[in-house]
């Protein structure tokens, strides 16, 4: 029984040590405190994900406009792809660049094209 009012004794003080920090911590969360939170984390996220959809046109590289979060396959959600890719190829050329999301993609539709950029790659 003694041993467990010192346990008891123990508790008490580090939960009353930790009431200060922890009310100066809930002090912080006001409501514009969160609406800043939320709007820097959204902004945060719709940069991460438009950061890349400049890369092929800053080199250079035409192709489909991308949207942000889906890139260029959200027309193939409602097309088949295959129709998708042959428009196109007949748009842009035998290369041209899309993307997947965020993330760019390089699309070579003629093989002796792949075979120039395998040797260029290698030497």
């Amino acid at each position: 029984r003694k041993l467990f009012n010192v346990f008891a004794a123990m508790l008490l003080e580090i939960v009353t040590s930790l009431a200060s920090p922890l009310q100066k911590l809930l002090a912080l969360v006001t409501p514009t405190n969160w609406i800043l939170f939320t709007v820097t984390l959204g902004l945060a996220i719709i940069w991460h994900y438009t950061k890349n959809l400049r890369y092929w046109q800053s080199r250079g590289v035409s192709g489909p406009t991308p949207l942000p979060f889906f890139g260029t396959y959200l027309v193939q959600f409602f097309r088949p792809m295959n129709i998708v890719e042959e428009e196109r190829f007949e748009k842009y050329g035998p290369i041209y660049g899309i993307y997947d999301g965020s993330e760019p993609g390089l699309i070579v539709g003629e093989p002796s094209l792949v075979a120039k950029i395998i040797d260029r790659k290698s030497t």
